[in-house]
C-alpha cells in the first residue's frame, strides 16, 4: 500500500472541520492486501470485464432491460413492485439471487433486481445465470 495511504489510516487526519480517527491495525492490515490484489492481480480485473460483458449481453440479446449497465453490478429491469417479487422469486429458485430495488428507490414501474458479478464465476456458473435469467424472462419484461 503506498506509503500516504498507510499514513492516512494509521494517523487519521484532521483537516477544515472534518476529522478521520486513525482506524485499527487489523483494518489497515485488511486494507494493505486489498490495495496489494487491486495493483498486482491484473488477470481479477481482466476476468471481471469478460464476465460483466458476457453477462450483460446474453441477457440483452434475450430481450432483458438492463439500463444501460456498464459495470459488474447488473439490473434488470422488471417493471411494478409485483413483477420484481415475481422475478426474484424466479431466480431464487434457479440459485441466483440479487438485490431488490422498488420505488422510492426507483422510478415507479421501473423496479429491479441488482445482480453484482464477480471475476470469480466460472464460465459454467455464467452460463447457469444468463440461463436462469432467461427463464424468468417471461416475468421481467412486463415493462
Amino acid at each position: 500500500m503506498r506509503t500516504g495511504i498507510r499514513s492516512l489510516l494509521q494517523n487519521g487526519l484532521v483537516s477544515r472541520g472534518f476529522q478521520l480517527h486513525p482506524a485499527p491495525p487489523h483494518d489497515v492490515a485488511g486494507l494493505a492486501a486489498t490495495l496489494d490484489v487491486v495493483r498486482d492481480e491484473q488477470w481479477r480485473r481482466d476476468r471481471l470485464h469478460e464476465v460483466s460483458g458476457r453477462v450483460r449481453d446474453e441477457l440483452t440479446d434475450a430481450g432483458l432491460e438492463l439500463r444501460g449497465s456498464r459495470s459488474q453490478i447488473v439490473a434488470v429491469e422488471a417493471g411494478g413492485e409485483q413483477e420484481v417479487m415475481e422475478l426474484r422469486d424466479e431466480l431464487e429458485r434457479r440459485g441466483v439471487f440479487g438485490s431488490v430495488f422498488c420505488p422510492p428507490a426507483t422510478v415507479r414501474r421501473r423496479s429491479m433486481v441488482r445482480l453484482s458479478l464477480n471475476a470469480a464465476l466460472t464460465d459454467t456458473e455464467v452460463e447457469r445465470l444468463v440461463s436462469a435469467c432467461r427463464t424468468a424472462r417471461a416475468v421481467a419484461v412486463r415493462v
